[in-house]
């Protein structure tokens, strides 16, 4: 039997013997929760990622003309002087022309991400709408280009 004034006496401020599967001396319990800052969460978002395979075929067919086309038509929105809506001898309204012009590249790969994230959170139908709805933007945005 041992009492008390037998055990070695611990200070308040020395952390208790390391604990197994402990960092630094600390015991498991005393350790850092998993904050949202740092490389700890960088490397929890990786790893929650989830592959491509968890979507069907049918759907990436259907979103993948809405990144690709504006890929290749973003050049000429921002660089080639394309300008559908005309332009205004005012500077705000021309500023706001601009700005929808460029929406025509900005939609569709937008809503390649929202659909995957819509289909991620079981909205299949939310995602299948916006996909279509980037498809048609893409399109529109090839025939403007097309008649400019």
């Amino acid at each position: 039997m041992t009492f008390a004034a037998d055990r070695p006496r611990q200070s308040f401020f020395r952390p208790l013997a390391a604990a197994p599967f402990s960092r630094n001396g600390r015991p498991s319990s005393l350790r850092r929760p998993n904050t949202l800052c740092g490389y700890r969460f960088a490397f929890h978002v990786l790893i929650s990622i989830r592959p491509m395979n968890q979507y069907p075929k049918w759907l990436l067919a259907l979103l993948f003309p809405s990144v690709i086309i504006p890929i290749f038509t973003m050049i000429f929105y921002l660089f080639g002087g394309v300008r559908p809506f005309g332009s205004s001898p005012h500077w705000l309204a021309d500023i706001l022309l601009y700005l929808l012009t460029q929406l025509f590249w900005i939609v569709p790969v937008l809503s390649f991400f929202v659909a995957l994230f819509l289909w991620g959170w079981i909205r299949e139908k939310a995602a299948i709408a916006t996909g279509v709805f980037g498809l048609a933007v893409s399109i529109t945005s090839v025939v403007i280009l097309l008649m400019a």
